[in-house]
C-alpha cells in the first residue's frame, strides 16, 4: 500500500484503498463476517439506464433517462499470512480466508457491505457475481479480486404481498 506523506499537499492515490481505519468488511444475515485486508483497492462503476428514440428527420437520437443501472464494484488485495494452513492467534491462515470467501461467494442471497466510499455511494448490499484467486507467488501470500453489484435488501415475497393488499383494499 502506498502510504500518503505527513503533509497531504499533492498526494493523489492510484486507487481508494482500504486501511484499518476504513476497512472494507462483508457480512452475511447468518453473521459470517470477513474483514478483507489492508491495501484492499475498491473500484466502482455506475451507468444510466437511457431510452434512445429515433425520430425522422432528426440527426441523432432523444434520450431519456430512465434510472440508474446497479452499481459494479471490482475489488482486488493480497492475504498475507504467516502460514498457509495453520494461522497464529489473531491471524487467520491463508487457506481459513480462502474459506470465508468461498463462504460467502456460494451465498445465494445479498450480503451487507460496510465501507465509507461505499456506504457514500449509499451501497449497503451487494451480491457477489464473481471470486478469483490466481496462482500466488508464494505460501504466505494470496492475491484476489471480487466482483460485487448492488443490490437492494428487499423481501419480494411480502412486497407482492403488500401490493395484492393494497390493490384489494383500492376496489373495496
Amino acid at each position: 500500500m502506498i502510504s500518503p506523506p505527513i503533509l497531504a499537499g499533492g498526494y493523489v492515490p492510484p486507487a481508494f484503498l482500504t486501511d484499518d481505519v476504513d476497512p472494507l468488511i462483508l457480512t452475511s444475515p447468518e453473521g459470517l463476517i470477513v474483514k478483507l485486508p489492508s491495501g484492499t483497492a475498491i473500484g466502482v462503476s455506475g451507468e444510466k439506464r437511457i431510452t434512445r428514440t429515433e425520430v425522422a428527420g432528426l440527426k441523432g437520437t432523444v434520450k431519456e433517462s430512465a434510472g440508474f443501472q446497479d452499481w459494479q464494484i471490482s475489488i482486488s488485495g493480497t492475504f498475507v499470512a504467516p502460514g498457509y494452513r495453520l494461522g497464529v492467534p489473531g491471524i487467520p491462515s491463508i487457506i481459513q480466508q480462502v474459506r470465508q470467501l468461498n463462504a460467502l461467494f456460494r451465498r445465494e442471497s445479498e450480503l451487507t457491505v460496510t465501507n465509507s466510499k461505499l456506504n457514500a455511494l449509499q451501497i449497503s448490499s451487494v451480491i457477489m457475481t464473481r471470486l478469483d484467486l490466481p496462482d500466488a507467488p508464494s505460501a504466505y501470500m494470496q492475491p484476489f479480486s471480487i466482483n460485487l453489484e448492488s443490490d437492494i435488501a428487499l423481501d419480494l415475497d411480502q412486497a407482492g404481498l403488500d401490493a395484492k393488499a393494497e390493490a384489494l383494499g383500492a376496489v373495496l
